[in-house]
């Protein structure tokens, strides 16, 4: 059984009071509309806890090992997910990983350096596990080495000239990087390019 801490029951009782206050008609609901309401409750924020759930399960932990690490470290995994891991809902079999889990209560900046013509993708989540299109990548940045600046909702400053703003929709965000490992016919060694970022 997973424990569900305060944060977890504070994030589901403000999406449901918002759900709910946003709602409320002048006149008594019928039970489809009280469904109706509890239902978008749960929409909104069974993402948020199940993600905040698994970001604890994967950064609570004093240092790098297995699959976890600290809030803000990268740990790269030498190797494919075993078929028995059930640390996330449906590891890739074929996908090396790095993770890592980001408090973005303070900005963040994270840099990669230049990729060549390898296919790359920094993938960066918020709590609804939504990704963005501009997520750094290939396709976004080409194979040019880039400086970003990662912030939180409401965050307020300078963007320094030599970084991309990169705003996320919670204040924690989830990094996936995906770098391919296979370049002109022959495997190549990604925790060489992952190890420095």
């Amino acid at each position: 059984m997973i424990p569900i801490d305060r944060r977890v029951l504070l994030v589901l009782g403000v999406a449901v009071s918002t759900c709910l206050a946003a709602a409320v008609p002048s006149r008594a609901q019928s039970p489809a509309e009280a469904q109706q309401i509890a239902t978008d409750a749960y929409v909104y924020g069974y993402s948020l806890i199940t993600t905040e759930v698994t970001r604890v399960q994967m950064s609570n932990v004093p240092k790098i090992e297995g699959f976890t690490s600290p809030t803000g470290q990268f740990v790269n995994v030498p190797r494919y997910p075993p078929a028995d891991y059930r640390g996330v809902s449906a590891p890739n079999a074929d996908t090396l990983y790095s993770v890592a889990w980001l408090d973005l209560a303070e900005p963040q900046v994270f840099s990669h350096p230049d990729m060549g013509d390898r296919f790359y993708l920094f993938e960066l989540t918020d709590l609804w596990m939504s990704d963005s299109e501009l997520s750094p990548g290939k396709r976004t940045a080409s194979g040019k080495a880039a400086n970003y600046l990662f912030t939180a909702p409401g965050w307020k400053g300078e963007v320094p000239a030599d970084m991309k703003h990169f705003p996320v929709a919670t204040r924690y965000g989830h990094s996936r990087p995906h770098i391919c490992r296979w370049q002109r016919g022959r495997l190549q060694g990604r925790q060489r390019v992952a190890g420095t970022v």
